[in-house]
């Protein structure tokens, strides 16, 4: 959901039109041990537990974004990097990541405090959007814990 509205803020109930019974179609996409999964992240995608008689290890994911800057804006202040991020860079990124994808039930208050912290330190290498979006989110997620949801 990039648009406004409620759908914007469920992706899952955008994708399935808000059908109860669509939701008992979804299906997991089984993998080999090794196997690899490409999507878009614009696929509505997530991972879950596996089954309690299950055998075998758990998951291990690796997860890449690669995108067009004509497609997609860039993170960085400076645009695309050429190389990789310095390490400061990189776990502000996460931090921020951690901020942007919480759930209001998902992180306990003080891990989003400092993520927050984290980010703004280094806050000036990214993108104003991105900072917008970081801040944004995290003044959402601070008045929901602070109206007790």
């Amino acid at each position: 959901g990039d648009g406004d509205g409620d759908d914007a803020r469920d992706p899952v109930k955008a994708a399935l039109g808000g059908d109860a019974p669509q939701y008992q179609m979804v299906r997991a996409l089984p993998v080999a041990a090794g196997g690899v999964v490409l999507l878009s992240h614009r696929v509505v995608h997530w991972g879950g537990a596996a089954a309690k008689d299950h055998g075998e290890a758990p998951r291990v994911a690796l997860s890449m974004a690669f995108a067009d800057p004509d497609v997609e804006p860039a993170l960085f202040a400076d645009g695309v990097p050429t190389t990789p991020p310095p390490l400061d860079a990189r776990v502000a990124l996460a931090a921020a990541q951690q901020i942007v994808y919480a759930k209001s039930d998902a992180r306990r208050p003080h891990d989003l405090a400092l993520f927050h912290r984290i980010f703004r330190a280094r806050a000036e290498l990214f993108a104003p959007w991105l900072r917008a979006k970081v801040s944004e989110r995290f003044q959402w997620m601070e008045f929901v814990r602070k109206r007790g949801g």
